[in-house]
């Protein structure tokens, strides 16, 4: 219960921060201090970057929350600090997976997933021990004439392929509307090492 009211008190703090610099910016132009074209962008859109914010916010205590609410299900207590660890437990699981669905939505909805049928093949395993760099790597597996292992079992399964349907789409991570939407969702990994 601790937790969630200092969550929520940082929570008011971020989003007050960001109100506060809008109306210091504001104040600064009108005083001439800041020419007025100066942060025009974050002028304009400010609610967006406080929202950003909060989610932001949001997604880093994730775990640190559920934590929080699975200690307090296990702790036990008054049934009030539980129906609010289960509220909150079931906020943060049905809205940050709800956001993750959403977004994946967003950037797919016009195109579409091909379900192709695939087999999944269990191989046997016999424990090694492995020291230092005695292992050796696949390539000089190849050259030494090694066999692959024997399936143990074949499963029929199934594999999903995306489709793409417009060529002329920008990539994910050049896609300037997808990343201002939900850039505070993902990483920006490169695409190339």
């Amino acid at each position: 219960m601790t937790g969630l009211l200092w969550f929520l008190i940082l929570l008011a703090l971020i989003a007050g921060a960001m109100i506060l610099l809008k109306w210091s910016i504001e104040a600064f132009s009108r005083m001439g201090v800041v020419k007025t074209n100066r942060l025009a962008y974050f002028r304009k859109h400010w609610l967006g970057y406080t929202s950003a914010t909060v989610l932001r916010t949001c997604f880093i205590a994730f775990f640190m929350m559920m934590y929080l609410a699975l200690f307090q299900f296990t702790l036990g207590g008054a049934a009030g600090a539980q129906a609010v660890a289960g509220v909150v437990f079931g906020l943060f699981v049905i809205g940050m997976f709800g956001v993750a669905a959403y977004a994946l939505w967003y950037r797919l909805r016009f195109e579409k997933f091909v379900s192709q049928p695939a087999r999944l093949n269990l191989k046997r395993k016999s424990p090694k021990r492995v020291r230092g760099n005695n292992v050796s790597s696949k390539a000089e597996a190849e050259e030494k004439g090694d066999q692959p292992e024997p399936v143990a079992a074949s499963i029929p399964w199934w594999r999903l392929h995306f489709t793409d349907s417009d060529c002329e789409r920008p990539h994910v991570h050049d896609d300037e509307d997808y990343t201002v939407k939900f850039g505070w969702l993902a990483s920006r990994f490169r695409r190339s090492k």
